[in-house]
């Protein structure tokens, strides 16, 4: 399997918050972590919320799953592998 890749963008939301977004891609160049933070936190403060995404052989989306199964902004984006998503 090829190393992913990581994708960093500034996203504006509908009610106006900027947010810095991270994204790790697959070999197949799927998204398989989200992470939303405010411009200037550090990929390791508990600042970020983060999904999960599954996809199934033909690269199909299957789930959208968020860490701890919750909305919040408190993870690491650094931990976001060992997390649990539901």
């Amino acid at each position: 399997m090829a190393q992913s890749v990581l994708d960093q963008r500034r996203i504006t939301l509908d009610g106006g918050g900027i947010y810095i977004c991270m994204i790790q891609y697959d070999a197949n160049e799927n998204p398989i972590y989200i992470g939303l933070a405010v411009p200037g936190t550090a990929t390791s403060d508990p600042l970020w919320q983060i999904r999960h995404l599954t996809f199934d052989p033909s690269n199909n989306p299957t789930s959208i799953q968020y860490a701890n199964g919750v909305i919040d902004f408190n993870f690491v984006w650094d931990n976001r592998a060992t997390l649990s998503y539901s």
